[in-house]
């Protein structure tokens, strides 16, 4: 809790933390300037089987800030990632590179670099859900490779001089709902895609892309999404649920 870790490097994964058997909760910490020369993490390196929970932590100019490694999401190893209420900024390559079970509430990622995606999404049967969420870029803010992947009521401020797709979904599942965005919104799909109908102009289908689609933009009014189950599953191993929750159904 409240820690700071500044200009760490490693020759290998995890420049300040490397996770490789353990459950990681980390709150109020600060990450600035932190640097792998492996695979991944410059910040933070997640190790298959392992859970990792950030809240209300920032990352400023690392080197591919987080790498979680391996795992579907109905293998034993697999990787667990909540982050909430965390701020990353301008860091180098990827911000977030996925391969398991991530849930991102009510978060901020500005990337003013002209290279490099914001989050990337690699294994079969991963799952990505991201709700209440800034994004502020000139370059990709999410790939999709494979696994299912939502975006739920995020806002969406991209540079005009974006050169590629915000969103490019190559084999994944992929539901977005109640996005606001500006005119330099623009979508690949090339495999499942459901979509706002305001948002069905802004998508280039790929040569094994399905039909998109469209779906109603309103949730059900009780609906208070992965943030509140969370919760619930924070105060007790015994969950009672009194809402809607929303889910993806393809």
């Amino acid at each position: 809790v409240v820690c700071s870790f500044e200009g760490n490097s490693s020759g290998d994964m995890g420049g300040a933390i490397g996770n490789w058997k353990g459950h990681l909760k980390l709150e109020s910490c600060s990450f600035d300037g932190n640097s792998s020369r492996g695979k991944g993490g410059g910040a933070i390196y997640n190790w298959s089987g392992q859970s990792l929970s950030l809240k209300s932590c920032s990352f400023d100019s690392n080197d591919n800030a987080i790498y979680t490694q391996s795992g579907r999401s109905d293998n034993p190893n697999a990787v667990f990632l909540t982050l909430e209420s965390c701020d990353f900024i301008d860091n180098a390559g990827i911000d977030v590179n996925s391969t398991g079970l991530c849930n991102i509430f009510n978060s901020n990622f500005v990337k003013n670099l002209s290279e490099g995606s914001i989050i990337i999404q690699e294994m079969e049967d991963s799952s990505l859900t991201i709700e209440n969420t800034n994004f502020s870029s000139s370059t990709n803010i999410a790939t999709i490779e494979n696994g299912f992947f939502s975006i739920i009521n995020c806002n969406f401020n991209l540079s005009e001089n974006l050169s590629e797709y915000a969103i490019y979904n190559e084999d994944g599942k992929l539901t977005l709902i109640n996005i606001k965005y500006n005119s330099f919104i623009s979508i690949f799909n090339n495999h499942i895609i459901k979509a706002d109908e305001e948002l069905i102009n802004f998508i280039t289908q790929g040569p094994d892309a399905q039909p998109i689609k469209p779906i109603n933009p309103e949730l059900p009014k009780d609906y208070k999404g992965f943030t509140y189950l969370d919760e619930k599953i924070q105060e007790s191993n015994r969950i009672i649920i009194d809402c809607d929750i929303f889910g993806d159904f393809y």
